[in-house]
């Protein structure tokens, strides 16, 4: 007996290189990055169906297929969660693919590390904050180049020069910045100012340095500084 009756929406994305050779890693490699987009724009850990390969716009096509890890497809797609339906965004998500495919080679950390907390992956704690964090570092990294500084690299260079020892100056030399870069808290506070999220700016630093001193534990401590309540 018939149990259940649903209408499905199905959409199919072509992408086209002319003039240019696709390898098949590098349909592999861009088959996951469209499925990352969509993971963002729905909000959801949507997993694609394995894509199809033509040589030419007559050819053949083949179903390709390629090793990758499971993902929990058990919760449902929420529609108010979503950023924009497809029926909305239609006429423009060609554009919107190739930008983001060249953004991803921008900021490619940036976007790869905090992606790697939504694609349903089972991870520690420790993990996903210390890879959120690194993303998050990443993209103000790639965003805002560090500045000349002039002045730094002059008295780093007068230090260099009073070391005699050269195994000792060459010890220096690797732990001298030239340069000053933000703290990873400033560019915590940095990156979430650009958003319109009308966080007091006070609050924010506190919590810019609240993240910033628990990354330091998971990176050099492995959580703790000291043994106690693990939880």
């Amino acid at each position: 007996a018939l149990s259940e009756l649903a209408w499905r929406e199905t959409a199919f994305l072509r992408l086209g290189f002319p003039k240019a050779d696709l390898t098949v890693e590098q349909a592999i490699d861009l088959s996951q990055r469209i499925e990352d987009l969509i993971v963002l724009m729905a909000d959801h850990n949507q997993r694609l169906e394995f894509g199809l390969l033509r040589h030419s716009k007559k050819g053949k096509p083949v179903q390709f297929y390629f090793s990758r890890s499971g993902r929990d497809t058990s919760e449902k797609l929420q529609w108010h969660k979503a950023w924009a339906r497809f029926d909305q965004c239609s006429d423009q998500f060609g554009d919107v693919v190739s930008s983001w495919l060249a953004k991803y080679e921008t900021y490619g950390p940036g976007f790869h590390l905090y992606l790697g907390n939504r694609r349903g992956q089972a991870m520690y704690y420790e993990h996903r904050f210390a890879s959120l964090m690194w993303g998050l570092e990443a993209l103000h990294r790639a965003m805002v180049p560090a500045e000349s500084n002039a002045a730094q690299a002059a008295k780093v260079a007068r230090i260099l020069d009073q070391i005699s020892l050269k195994k000792d100056r060459n010890w220096a030399k690797r732990f001298l910045p030239e340069q000053s870069e933000p703290s990873l808290a400033n560019r915590l506070v940095d990156l979430f100012s650009r958003l319109d999220l009308g966080i007091d700016k006070k609050e924010l630093a506190a919590f810019a340095e609240r993240c910033a001193a628990r990354r330091n534990d998971v990176s050099h401590f492995g959580g703790q500084r000291q043994a106690g309540d693990y939880d």
